[in-house]
């Protein structure tokens, strides 16, 4: 069963001991897309999350197509050449 949030359900969230370099590139790269940090962090956050779902059979089969000629001695004799 999945629980959907409301708007009031929203928490926020503190992230504690960021880098001054990893908090400045958010602020570059949020200042860069006309966003807040805080809207930056949630996109990033909820592509994040997005990105981690299970790995289906359909997902090996394609990377499995990506990498096919690694298997070919001919392919890969001249890949180091």
């Amino acid at each position: 069963m999945t629980h959907q949030l409301s708007e009031a359900d929203m928490a926020k969230i503190v992230i504690r001991d960021l880098s001054a370099d990893t908090l400045q590139q958010l602020h570059t790269q949020a200042k860069s897309r006309k966003i807040s940090v805080e809207e930056l962090a949630s996109t990033l956050l909820s592509q994040s999350v997005r990105a981690a779902r299970p790995l289906e059979d359909a997902d090996v089969e394609r990377v499995m197509e990506l990498v096919k000629d690694l298997a070919d001695p001919e392919i890969m004799a001249g890949a180091w050449h």
